[in-house]
């Protein structure tokens, strides 16, 4: 039972912005050193996030900054079994620290407690690392690095206990993970449940969150145009789940292939055209939520070479799921899965990009937001072999915000590519509409 848990707190919504890091080393099932690390991530601090862990900027004066720490840090990574509650977060706030500072990746494998939990823990409500302590009887306070980490590897050991096993790759296998690794230029995801063990019915769970305050730009100098408000009216009737003759007729079709495919980091853009085997692209969208009320729907945006829609055809949702050439069209296959079929020959040339979005409806009544969505995936599928091409997970970092962009489609010198983006915004679906360029009135 030798493992290092890790907790980062960050100061805006930039994954590069660590601001404390917290370490807690367990050698044969006992806690053997435990630190916490204010860094100076000369960035600015979000007020949200301040709110959050309570660091601010006269705090990290003149601490070290992550390059500066590093060298101390180094031995806890360097080939050692590495865990946190929503790995996804901080494995990603270390890349891109490392990446910010121009420093290599250490080799190391690693491991998710959240993930592990939604699998051992199904009776459980949520699997936030508080919810969790609580069940086991672990007191700590929340969002201080230290003390996560702390209850992270104390999480982990009642985890280790209650299974039986001897060590955190044992207890993986066991529930069909395949275990994360970082080495030199690259990752692999902790993920991945091959295995089945007998469950009972499991509530999906929150994700560690920042911040992201930006709004969508908005073009002054375009002609803004009307969405009435009205046509924005739910239809919460879900499509029956296609049968597999209905799924190879229609081209819904999901990944049938084995084969690894590509995890992508935000930002991390990658060629379409040349994966394709036909002008025909799917698009998935799924989602899990804290909450049964919780109703969240996905959109896609055409957008010119302004980067704005031209009219309200150009906003593709529940309300106009079809673009009047059928270049592209949606539809909800469950509660927590949307798609979008796009025909690249179809689109107008115009088109310079398609942003996707999935945003809460009716957000201001319902005061849901994205910190009570986790495990959003967007997915990019060549529906005529039925192979997935790439995949982004996005919104570990959300809190408040009611919309998030997860990625756009962009033309670059004849040839549409993939820009995964997963930034959060407030307002919800009328302000991503007003963001590009489209005018929302109400009746």
């Amino acid at each position: 039972m030798d493992f290092v848990t890790v907790d980062f707190e960050t100061a805006n919504s930039s994954r590069s912005s660590a601001c404390s890091i917290g370490i807690v080393e367990v050698s044969q099932g006992k806690i053997v050193f435990e630190q916490e690390w204010l860094i100076n991530p000369d960035q600015h601090f979000d007020p949200i996030n301040i709110s959050i862990h309570n660091i601010t900027p006269a705090m990290v004066k003149g601490q070290p900054t992550f390059q500066e720490l590093w060298p101390t840090l180094l031995p806890f990574f360097e080939n050692k079994s590495i865990v946190a509650h929503n790995a996804s977060f901080d494995m990603s706030v270390l890349r891109y620290c490392l990446d910010h500072a121009l420093l290599h990746y250490p080799a190391f494998e690693y491991y998710c407690t959240y993930l592990l939990s939604k699998k051992i823990l199904t009776h459980l409500p949520s699997h936030k690392l508080n919810v969790i302590s609580n069940h086991y009887g672990i007191t700590f306070n929340h969002h201080d690095a230290l003390e996560d980490a702390r209850a992270t590897a104390n999480v982990l050991l009642k985890l280790l206990e209650q299974e039986q096993q001897l060590s955190p790759s044992e207890l993986a296998k066991a529930y069909g993970y395949q275990i994360g690794q970082m080495y030199a230029g690259g990752y692999t995801s902790f993920s991945g449940s091959t295995v089945k063990k007998k469950k009972s019915k499991s509530t999906p769970a929150n994700t560690k969150s920042n911040v992201s305050t930006i709004a969508p730009t908005v073009d002054n100098t375009s002609e803004s145009l009307l969405i009435d408000v009205s046509t924005l009216k739910h239809d919460s009737t879900v499509p029956p789940i296609p049968t597999s003759d209905s799924i190879i007729q229609n081209n819904l079709i999901s990944t049938t292939t084995n084969e690894s495919v590509a995890g992508l980091m935000a930002g991390q853009k990658i060629a379409i055209s040349s994966k394709l085997s036909s002008s025909q692209l799917l698009i998935e969208i799924d989602w899990n939520v804290d909450h049964a009320n919780i109703d969240l729907d996905a959109t896609a945006f055409l957008l010119y070479a302004n980067e704005q829609c031209k009219s309200d055809s150009d906003c593709i949702f529940y309300g106009q799921p079809d673009t009047a050439t059928g270049s592209v069209s949606y539809s909800k296959l469950r509660t927590n899965k949307a798609q979008f079929k796009v025909n690249l020959a179809k689109l107008s040339f115009e088109v310079q990009k398609i942003a996707f979005a999935l945003t809460i409806y009716q957000e201001d009544e319902q005061q849901y937001h994205f910190s009570e969505v986790s495990e959003i995936h967007i997915r990019l599928i060549d529906p005529i072999i039925g192979k997935e091409l790439a995949h982004f997970e996005a919104g570990q970092d959300l809190t408040k915000e009611t919309a998030i962009v997860l990625g756009e489609m962009y033309l670059h010198k004849s040839d549409w590519k993939f820009n995964p983006i997963g930034k959060g915004f407030f307002g919800g679906l009328q302000a991503l509409c007003e963001g590009f360029g489209l005018e929302v009135t109400e009746k």
